[in-house]
């Protein structure tokens, strides 16, 4: 499980590279992501799709979920997260779409 605490962590904010070296400062900062979406075997989606895989995961294909339009047109378009993907997505996830545009 603390294999994924890092990426998802990214998910939800940015962070320093440092704390992304550190799984318990990433599970710290999953605790504010996980009101809204589930990690795990048994994940399931809430008010965001489940994170388990969402490394190297097509944007907006997570099985069952109703992504935004601008989500499903960014998967289309290519979008692929991965770390570097991330970072100016939770900086400004507005900003990103506009560029794939």
């Amino acid at each position: 499980m603390h294999r994924y605490l890092i990426p998802l962590a990214l998910l939800c904010l940015a962070i320093t590279p440092a704390l992304a070296q550190d799984a318990s400062a990433g599970q710290t900062v999953f605790n504010r992501c996980k009101a809204c979406h589930d990690i795990g075997a048994n994940a399931t989606s809430r008010m965001g799709p489940v994170l388990t895989g969402v490394v190297g995961r097509v944007a907006g294909t997570y099985p069952g979920y109703n992504y935004s339009n601008a989500m499903g047109e960014a998967g289309s378009k290519g979008l692929v997260w991965t770390p570097d993907a991330l970072d100016p997505f939770l900086t400004s996830p507005r900003r990103s779409f506009q560029e794939l545009r």
